[in-house]
């Protein structure tokens, strides 16, 4: 099993690591070993079948991976049913998402894709209407003082919440709140690995 941020208190991480804790997995007689590591990062291990198990950002990031490769991935648990990422401007920056044409947007890997979607409602495409930087930090209140970009993208539970506890002034554009659906916590495989064994599958959603 391959985490999708490391070890941190989510969902599709912190169900599988409070199964192992409780022996949940040893009780089915499965042999789990877990790795920290990042979303966009598993995609390519679990269709190598490197890790048998990933945690993924959302639904719609699965999808964006499947159509770059043959895995087959096979969607095994959907935890979240709403989106959790937003796009984080600096505070009055912007009017509205319109304003945004010309810019550069900051992203960790990709634009997520509800983002993404809420940009496109709006009428801008990335190269045409906006430009993308990715980032190398992890401490939004230094990103959002970029002046190489306007915004960037983060989670509601994470980027917003550093920005909080830093006393940082922002704008957030929520996609929830422009129609866009959303998920998070995804727990998926390969067709192989699940074709080959069933069970064990099975067993693993079972005890997480």
């Amino acid at each position: 099993y391959v985490s999708s941020y490391d070890f941190a208190a989510s969902a599709s991480i912190i169900d599988v690591l409070v199964a192992d804790a409780h022996g949940y997995f040893d009780d089915l007689c499965l042999d789990v070993e877990i790795r920290p590591s990042f979303a966009g990062d598993n995609y390519t291990l679990v269709a190598g079948n490197d890790a048998q198990i990933g945690s993924g950002g959302s639904f719609s990031e699965l999808v964006d991976f499947a159509g770059d490769n043959s895995a087959g991935y096979v969607v095994l648990g959907v935890e979240g049913r709403t989106g959790i990422d937003a796009l984080i401007t600096r505070k009055g920056a912007i009017n509205s998402l319109e304003d945004l044409r010309g810019s550069t947007i900051g992203v960790e890997g990709a634009l997520t894709p509800s983002v993404r979607s809420m940009l496109f409602e709006a009428g801008l495409l990335e190269g045409d209407g906006y430009e993308v930087l990715e980032l190398e930090g992890a401490d939004p209140a230094a990103e959002l003082a970029m002046p190489e970009i306007l915004g960037f993208t983060g989670y509601k539970n994470d980027e917003v919440f550093g920005l909080d506890q830093a006393g940082a002034e922002y704008d957030v554009y929520d996609p929830a709140n422009h129609g866009i659906p959303g998920s998070f916590g995804v727990l998926y495989t390969n067709a192989t690995f699940l074709t080959e064994f069933p069970t064990a599958v099975q067993d693993f959603m079972r005890a997480t």
